[in-house]
């Protein structure tokens, strides 16, 4: 999920010595169970730097994103964002991606490790237009905030004009000598977060400052395991487990991201056809493991006469639920079924009890 800066890396290491890490990635900074609960009823502190972030500039660039992505964005304006999706020509993913204007550039901020996929494929169609592509992840740091607590957290921080920040603002701050660019999200499920977008060298003296000025906050940096329970259990698709090049934007619930009143995008005619005659063969869903082995990996399904039902995609156990639950691209004539019982494509034929539930989950 997430690579710090070095200096922020050695840094919390220090701060957390029982945290878990693997290849420079936190895990977890203190325990999951602690985390999560940040996530949900305190702040949650998300350190997503290891996202895609491509500078684009050029006089053509509006129109050019406009042309190829989902969206619709050439009314955008400097200091507003949008979120919009890259398709190939069946219509599946490339990324999903949030477009942000500013006064004499545009970022477009992508999925972690995708840098090389999105860039080569905005390049590709760039003929004769004036447009510059560079990626800039080392310039810049991004955070994540999740949480009950997270708007009056950061209204101490940024001022009362987070209240009035809507999906498509974005806020300049000045906090403690730190240059901030806020925004603000509405994800799937309903789930808000917020964005604080900061120069890479600044972001040490940034994580410091929102720890020393907590106060009664519960403020706790997540690592990824608690992010990724949190994720499949309000049912937000992610590369490259739903969001890649198998599914569309209507399988994985990110339909709204597609604007059906613009004129022609890269995959445009697909997506139209599937939506004009229900033609959408899969739905991401939410499913609950009734077995009493736990499934280690996500897998291939089949019924008993080895028909394909889909496939589990993302796989967790649920600080909710207590139980071991994910999120599966299942076709819909299934998904009716109050329970579905599969055959996964293991080595050893594995019998799966599957109860399907509908996303986000619920206790």
């Amino acid at each position: 999920m997430v690579k710090l800066s070095n200096k922020l890396h050695n840094y919390l290491a220090r701060q957390y010595p029982d945290s878990k890490f693997e290849n420079e990635i936190f895990l977890s900074y203190t325990n999951v169970r602690d985390e999560y609960c940040a996530l949900r009823h305190g702040i949650g502190l998300v350190d997503k730097s290891d996202r895609t972030i491509l500078r684009m500039t050029g006089k053509e660039t509006l129109d050019f994103i406009h042309r190829i992505s989902t969206n619709s964005i050439n009314n955008l304006s400097v200091d507003e964002k949008v979120n919009t999706l890259f398709l190939n020509e069946k219509g599946r993913f490339i990324d999903r991606a949030t477009l942000v204007a500013l006064e004499n550039s545009y970022l477009l901020i992508g999925s972690s490790g995708t840098e090389d996929r999105l860039k080569y494929w905005i390049e590709r169609y760039i003929i004769m237009e004036d447009i510059k592509v560079e990626p800039v992840e080392n310039e810049l740091a991004l955070f994540e905030f999740y949480g009950d607590q997270a708007e009056s957290f950061l209204t101490m921080i940024c001022g009362k004009e987070i209240e009035y920040l809507d999906m498509q603002k974005i806020l300049h701050i000045s906090y403690e000598g730190v240059e901030l660019k806020a925004m603000k999200f509405q994800e799937i499920g309903n789930t808000l977060k917020y964005w604080l977008l900061v120069k890479h060298t600044d972001s040490l003296k940034l994580v410091k400052q929102l720890f020393e000025n907590a106060s009664v906050f519960d403020l706790k940096l997540v690592g990824k395991d608690a992010y990724e329970i949190f994720r499949v259990e309000k049912g937000i698709p992610d590369f490259p487990n739903e969001i890649n090049d198998l599914h569309n934007p209507h399988e994985v619930g990110l339909i709204g991201e597609v604007n059906f009143k613009k004129g022609c995008y890269i995959g445009q005619e697909v997506i139209a056809r599937l939506d004009t005659y229900d033609k959408v063969q899969r739905k991401m869903i939410g499913f609950v493991n009734a077995n009493h082995q736990p499934i280690s990996s996500p897998v291939d399904l089949l019924d008993n006469e080895n028909n394909d039902l889909g496939k589990i995609s993302s796989i967790v156990n649920s600080e909710l639920l207590r139980k071991q639950i994910g999120l599966a691209l299942i076709k819909k004539k299934f998904i009716n079924e109050n329970e579905l019982t599969t055959v996964a494509t293991d080595e050893n034929g594995t019998k799966l009890n599957l109860k399907l539930a509908e996303l986000p989950f619920k206790k």
